[in-house]
């Protein structure tokens, strides 16, 4: 005697649960890069600051070393 197959959640919904599960990763990896390229962005934007910063200390320090030896002398 043969049993008659019961539907599975796949033959009802028309879309296989590894397919959906699949699809919900590569939005979750999306999402995830989105927000690392986001991080990636506003770290380049302070490393440009905080190098444009050293750059004015540094020449600040020049002006100070010329002003230190002209009151040497």
């Amino acid at each position: 005697m043969q049993r008659e197959r019961l539907p599975w959640w796949d033959d009802v919904v028309g879309t296989p649960l590894v397919e959906i599960g699949n699809r919900v990763s590569v939005e979750n990896l999306r999402d995830r890069l989105a927000e690392t390229e986001a991080r990636l962005e506003r770290a380049r934007a302070r490393e440009a600051e905080l190098s444009h910063r050293l750059d004015e200390m540094k020449k600040f320090v020049r002006v100070m070393e010329i002003l230190e030896t002209y009151l040497r002398r």
